[in-house]
């Protein structure tokens, strides 16, 4: 299965293209469900999302939401989603979808550490001991 979704050419710089069709491909939904992203909340990134590092061949962006509701049982105040993205002459597609939920009483400012970075970090704190 595959979504399509569409944003406005303007904040995204297709000129002479009134819309540009997002396609979310089976990989990218399967983790949408898992981690807790809504398809709004990726087509708002892609639209207006802050610029992140990703593979070569690849683009990012991602965008912080007021959340301030429950996942998985515990509260959370905010939401940082990230979409990962191929821009094709005519479409975009998106190719993975993360989200990081934020505790009451932090910002995501508190929660920039990659996953990768925080695995590191805790492996070197295993090893000290």
């Amino acid at each position: 299965m595959i979504l399509k979704l569409y944003a406005r050419y303007d904040l995204i710089g297709y000129a002479g293209v009134e819309e540009v069709e997002i396609v979310v491909i089976e990989h990218a939904l399967e983790r949408m469900a898992e981690r807790g992203a809504t398809f709004k909340e990726i087509q708002q990134v892609i639209e207006a999302g802050q610029a992140v590092n990703a593979k070569i061949g690849r683009k990012a962006k991602e965008m912080v939401f007021d959340y301030d509701d429950t996942w998985l049982g515990k509260r959370y105040a905010q939401k940082k989603v990230k979409v990962v993205f191929v821009e094709e002459s005519d479409r975009i597609v998106a190719t993975d979808v993360y989200a990081f939920m934020v505790p009451g009483g932090r910002t995501c400012e508190y929660f920039m550490i990659r996953p990768m970075m925080s695995c590191i970090l805790s492996l070197r704190i295993l090893l000290k001991k």
